[in-house]
């Protein structure tokens, strides 16, 4: 260790250990400073090698912080809303499936013991984040560090030099979850729903340049990758935003998006269309094989991988075992290697067998009407139109994910079950919201409230859910 530490990494030690401390008395602080260190990756950044002697385990030392703090601050947590209810126990059956295949599957490896203790560390973190997050400021404080991240990322990507591309492509950025140019290129498209809804409503003009910046730098970013999943969930996720924007937002939001992609498109380049070109051909039958001089198969495409995962479920119904795929591919037909099962269903399939996917599934079903509660309450309340822009980012950011997630594998990516618990931190930011506003002792706010939600009869239960009656407040908790 030298006798004098850079700048960078003075600032980034002073910021991490002001963190842990703030999560101790601020439990916010601490969900913030566990994804800023998931984005910043410390372990292969430069500016963390001087201190890298320490052997710290930044993420569990934020996470253990902050549960410090929940624990310290449990009372206050709890009047916030009602304590875990059975979306938030989903995430648990999902990782109590992947624990159970240890044993119903193939022998464990080294990758069995490392992803599980990730998916563990990964859920605790969600189970926290749920209680903390339940107020409007501090769920825009969570998708602000979220789009501070992928500016961190996209800024990475904009500076990185010749070494960090592998046959013209972007790799080796960021943590495990991003140092392939799929996971990286398919994170960049699904943060751009929340950089968009900046753009529109953000206040000041520095705010919204601020936005302007990251999404020119996550839109090169995404051509630097040259990765056909993230055209995909482009290409997914613009349809389904032109079918489903909210009416308020609708005209500036395609607005929005034609700008984007004009900018876009002066990004890219000849090569770039030219990968582009090769979707198609992702489906055929041997689609992106990598043969060797000899011309035998070294590395299978996406069907061959897929037909040997159906064989590998048929013959182990309830999985091979968490982190055993890549290891067992050869052993089913056509026995050819592939580094990914290239389809997030079909990993859960081949290596948490068939509860593992009923678990996925009832995840992200109760997901899908935890957004369509909020949306709905939110569209009964004209006061809360803001959050309709939040709640539509929210859904098109998870659906963009989960289409990029159909051509390269996204099952243990944390940024992927942090999104899938937002949409909880969102409809409890409702609720909260909604008894404030009804609390109001001003302009009639209560009986404003009370008429809103008797003008929303089909949403009578997510009322009950929020702890809101027709006719005003149910005790919170």
């Amino acid at each position: 260790m030298s006798d004098q530490l850079p700048i960078s990494t003075v600032v980034f030690l002073a910021s991490f250990v002001l963190g842990c401390l703030g999560a101790v008395r601020y439990p916010l602080v601490g969900i913030l400073t566990y994804l800023m260190v998931y984005f910043a990756n410390p372990k292969i950044a430069w500016w963390a090698q001087p201190i890298a002697w320490m052997e710290i385990r930044y993420a569990y030392v934020a996470a253990v912080c902050t549960a410090v703090g929940v624990a310290l601050n449990w009372r206050h947590l709890h009047s916030q809303g009602p304590p875990w209810r059975r979306r938030e126990l989903l995430f648990g059956l999902l990782v109590l499936t992947m624990y159970v295949s240890m044993f119903t599957g193939a022998e464990p490896c080294d990758v069995s013991h490392v992803t599980l203790d990730k998916m563990t560390k990964v859920l605790f973190f969600v189970l926290m984040m749920t209680r903390i997050v339940t107020d409007v400021q501090s769920y825009r404080a969570l998708t602000w560090t979220l789009i501070a991240g992928t500016f961190y990322l996209a800024y990475e990507s904009y500076t990185a030099g010749p070494n960090s591309f592998v046959d013209g492509r972007l790799n080796d950025l960021g943590g495990p979850d991003f140092d392939r140019a799929p996971e990286l290129g398919v994170h960049f498209v699904a943060m751009l729903p929340f950089i968009a809804a900046v753009l529109l409503s953000g206040r000041g003009v520095p705010t919204r340049l601020f936005a302007l910046v990251c999404a020119v730098l996550v839109c090169n970013g995404i051509v630097l990758t040259r990765t056909r999943s993230a055209m995909t969930a482009i290409i997914g996720g613009m349809a389904w935003g032109l079918a489903r924007t909210p009416k308020p937002w609708r005209g500036r939001l395609i607005a929005v998006g034609l700008a984007g992609a004009v900018g876009a498109y002066a990004l890219t380049d000849a090569a770039f269309w030219e990968r582009m070109a090769t979707i198609p051909k992702t489906i055929e039958e041997q689609s992106q094989e990598e043969r060797n001089e000899g011309g035998q198969v070294v590395t299978a495409g996406r069907i061959p991988t897929w037909k040997a995962a159906w064989g590998m479920w048929k013959a182990n119904p309830l999985g091979v075992g968490i982190g055993n795929f890549t290891r067992l591919v050869e052993d089913y037909p056509p026995a050819y290697f592939a580094i990914d099962a290239h389809n997030t269903i079909v990993l859960c399939f081949a290596e948490l067998g068939i509860f593992g996917v009923v678990a996925f599934a009832a995840v992200l079903a109760s997901v899908c009407l935890a957004i369509r509660r909020s949306k709905r309450l939110v569209a009964s309340h004209p006061g809360l139109r803001r959050l309709s822009l939040d709640a539509f980012a929210l859904e098109s950011s998870i659906l963009v994910f989960l289409i990029g997630g159909m051509t390269v594998s996204r099952l243990y990516c944390e940024m992927l079950w942090c999104l899938l618990a937002m949409p909880i931190c969102l409809e409890r930011a409702l609720g909260n919201e909604l008894r404030r506003l009804a609390a109001a002792p001003r302009q009639g706010a209560r009986s404003a409230l009370a008429v809103s939600l008797n003008d929303a009869p089909a949403d009578r239960r997510g009322q009950r859910r929020l702890g809101l009656t027709p006719g005003g407040l149910a005790p919170a908790g």
